[in-house]
């Protein structure tokens, strides 16, 4: 049996058993030749069990199919600008009001978010879409970027949270000079210092040091772990026991740069920020018939496949991004101007779908 390596992906490990009684012991791939070794006996049928360098193991189906899931980007992305200098595309990103001159400009689509050493200088960024985390799945951040030094009276955070001024969310964080990783939940932080990290959960007293340079931040999150990750190496893992990490897991990528007293000027430069999810883009949809009046049918994120037109009688359909009518419309169809069928397909909304009907008529909403 022979194994081809390749140097770009993360290294796993393969361990063989015929007895369910004994440890597995490993087959390691020999660097010149590439071929599997192995110093234990084997005979007759040999199971392979396939762990990745986080610690995961590759699962089969009940059909012998395997596993796999792909990844889907649902919020954020790399940042363009029509001139350098300017602030994010407003129609992607959201920036907080700017406090003691902090300014968070785009050069080169690089985002530099950068305070004064005025006491409260801040900014903060996140995107306007919220990466909607479904069961069974896992959603993870993912930001390329680079912090200057830490310094006294400034807190500089990347990572996924609930919106600019979070509530909740899960962060790599450089409070002054020490590096953390935290998770907030009810506007209430409970960080793991540096020299207390776990790694993939399996390890303690982990530290790991923190430079001025490049590096990819990972954040994988399902309900009940949370697993950071800096270029490819597991730093924290949190696993929920007797309490959830965050309130939510409906997260937005989201960076800040905090001065909580006088302090320098600090920096965040960032290339891109993301969440995807690993899994399909879309779950099993439901259909709701509606004839009148005005309907709530979901709170939260979900997506609008689409609206069927079942008659045309003049009727106005009015699609509220919210859970009421003081949500951002989204779609407004006359149904006497609309052709028998589907309209307003594959829409995504981030707080609620609330559908008006201005009289009698016949719809059916197709969503999730």
């Amino acid at each position: 049996m022979e194994a081809v390596r390749d140097q770009n992906r993360v290294t796993g490990l393969l361990a063989e058993t015929n007895d369910s009684n004994r440890t597995p012991t490993p087959l390691v791939v020999d660097p010149i030749t590439d071929r599997l070794l192995t110093t234990a006996t084997v005979s007759n049928t040999v199971d392979v069990q396939i762990v990745d360098g986080y610690g995961n193991e590759v699962e089969a189906t009940m059909l012998n199919q395997l596993k796999v899931a792909e990844s889907n980007r649902l919020a954020g992305g790399v940042f363009n600008v029509i001139n350098d200098g300017d602030n994010p595309d407003s129609n992607y990103y959201l920036v907080s009001t700017q406090i003691g001159g902090a300014t968070a400009t785009v050069t080169s689509s690089t985002l530099t978010v950068a305070t004064t050493t005025t006491t409260g200088s801040a900014r903060e960024v996140t995107t306007n879409s919220v990466a909607r985390y479904m069961g069974a799945n896992s959603n993870y951040y993912r930001g390329v970027l680079k912090l200057n030094a830490g310094a006294v009276n400034n807190v500089r955070r990347i990572g996924a949270s609930n919106g600019n001024n979070p509530t909740t969310g899960l962060f790599f964080q450089l409070n002054g000079t020490s590096f953390q990783i935290v998770s907030r939940k009810g506007n209430t932080d409970i960080p793991i210092n540096n020299g207390s990290f776990n790694g993939d959960g399996t390890k303690v007293n982990q530290s790991y040091s923190l430079d001025t340079l490049y590096h990819t931040f990972e954040i994988y999150y399902t309900n009940k772990r949370k697993m950071f990750v800096i270029d490819g190496t597991p730093i924290h893992t949190i696993v929920n026991t007797t309490t959830k990490a965050c309130d939510t897991l409906h997260l937005k990528p989201y960076l800040s740069n905090i001065n909580t007293g006088v302090g320098s000027v600090c920096t965040i430069d960032c290339d891109v920020m993301t969440i995807s999810r690993l899994g399909v883009i879309s779950s099993q949809p439901k259909a709701v018939n509606l004839t009148s009046g005005s309907t709530l049918l979901k709170i939260g994120p979900g997506f609008l496949h689409q609206i069927d037109i079942n008659s045309l009688d003049s009727k106005i359909i009015t699609v509220y991004d919210g859970t009421s009518n003081a949500g951002t419309t989204i779609g407004i169809v006359d149904t006497n101007k609309a052709n028998i069928g589907p309209i307003l397909t594959n829409i995504p909304f981030n707080n609620g779908l609330y559908i008006t009907l201005s009289g009698a008529t016949n719809i059916t909403i197709v969503y999730e």
